[in-house]
């Protein structure tokens, strides 16, 4: 169906069918409800309610004993949570979260935990007026001028996969990279945010010593907090650098998680990899999963990756000033060509998440 026809008088819309106006209406509607509703489950998640929550059944006034939060204000979260799915009624009335809710809602260490990524989804929303301006201007906008929730709720998307795949599964599927990391070796983790990986990395090989590094002094501030919280700030050091000149050399590990495709010029930055990688050193980089082709994508991760695209990832890429911005939906080929730029001769997809591609890079 064409969206307009054109006439003597020039080009005026063609009528819709109102069956497809009243589908199209019903799944917008929905959209928008979940929008809104997102914005409670963040609240939910600042406010301990999710725990709490899953310690058993509980009315709002017993919800409020255990969070002291007013337990009117909870009558309307619960019910909220209630029409949405997100939580069951008891035979008395009472409120609870059902053993699939909590895995997915209430343990921030579960593999399957998302309602801290809900964090994230409010940035787009409180940084709109930088959207608008950037959109109308052209200018980009560097990862530093967000809100602080873009970073408390990156880590809060990524951490529960890189916490269940990272050290079981991605590190394995390298090639020798698993027993030089058992044996002892020297890590790059690069644009390591709170330092989420790097811990999880050092937590699995104490032979091994890491360096994560970051743009961001406040998050590179978070992660050594975090190192010491996890006693590993003896082999772990964070330092605030960028990924083209981050010290040191003779890694025989680099990571990029999630970070490579912001960057302004990423065949600089892997250029850099390279040069800090010693002779048989491995370059891990994770990206977003995504297809070949925009078809490919449609899917709840492509909507996801997609939406935050012209909001996070490309204006930081312009605000650089590089010659690249690629979004978060860069097809495998468009990697293997840009890394082959850098001075990578192997390029191979190890492995793979719903959400994560994971790939060996090599000299």
């Amino acid at each position: 169906m064409t969206a307009t026809q054109t006439t003597t008088t020039g080009t005026v819309p063609e009528p819709a069918d109102p069956a497809e106006v009243e589908r199209f209406l019903g799944a917008v509607a929905s959209d928008v409800a979940t929008a809104f509703h997102a914005a409670s489950v963040a609240l939910g998640d600042k406010l301990g309610l999710w725990a709490a929550l899953a310690q058993g059944p509980a009315t709002p006034e017993e919800l409020g004993a255990r969070t002291g939060c007013d337990a009117r204000y909870l009558q309307d979260w619960l019910a909220a949570q209630y029409v949405s799915g997100y939580c069951e009624r008891t035979a008395d009335g009472r409120f609870r979260l059902s053993p699939a809710q909590a895995a997915v809602l209430a343990d921030p260490s579960a593999p399957t935990y998302l309602a801290g990524a809900a964090v994230l989804a409010g940035v787009l929303y409180k940084d709109d007026t930088l959207a608008v301006d950037s959109f109308r201007t052209g200018a980009g906008v560097p990862w530093r001028a967000h809100h602080d929730d873009l970073f408390s709720g990156t880590e809060r998307l990524f951490r529960p996969g890189y916490a269940a795949n990272l050290v079981g599964s991605w590190i394995p599927a390298l090639d020798g990279v698993a027993e030089r990391l058992t044996a002892g070796a020297t890590v790059a983790d690069v644009g390591c945010g709170y330092g989420a990986s790097t811990i999880l990395l050092a937590q699995a090989y104490p032979a091994s010593e890491f360096l994560g590094v970051d743009t961001h002094p406040a998050s590179i501030e978070a992660a050594r907090q975090r190192a010491v919280e996890a006693g590993v700030a003896d082999r772990v050091r964070f330092e605030v650098a960028g990924a083209a000149d981050y010290p040191g050399g003779g890694y025989g590990l680099v990571c990029v998680f999630d970070a490579l495709h912001d960057m302004g010029d990423p065949v600089g930055a892997a250029r850099h990899v390279r040069e800090s990688l010693a002779p048989d050193g491995t370059f891990l980089l994770v990206e977003p999963m995504a297809g070949e082709r925009l078809e490919d994508n449609v899917s709840v991760v492509g909507r996801m990756f997609y939406s935050c695209a012209p909001l996070i990832c490309r204006p930081h890429a312009r605000s650089e000033h590089g010659p690249y911005e690629l979004g978060n939906q860069v097809p495998d080929s468009t990697w293997r060509e840009l890394l082959g730029r850098a001075g990578f001769t192997r390029v191979r997809r190890a492995t793979e998440t719903p959400f994560n591609r994971v790939f060996e890079v090599r000299p």
